[in-house]
């Protein structure tokens, strides 16, 4: 699956639409945790992220979960 984003575009990720999902880590990320993502576009290469980890953000109410 992708995204299409126009050059000097923008595209949110959100909880509900769309998103990222981390599949086979090898820990739990904690919040206030950082790591370094990378995305891969089509034209532009590799676009290396640092993403903090904001668990306090998380839906209170959902009872979805993506767990094993």
């Amino acid at each position: 699956d992708g995204m299409i984003i126009p050059a000097g575009g923008m595209h949110a990720l959100k909880r509900g639409g769309d998103h990222v999902m981390f599949m086979g880590l090898t820990r739990s990320l904690e919040h206030g945790d950082m790591f370094e993502l990378t995305l891969t576009f089509e034209h532009a290469g590799d676009v290396t992220l640092t993403v903090p980890v904001d668990l306090e953000r998380q839906d209170k109410m959902s009872v979805h979960t993506h767990s094993n």
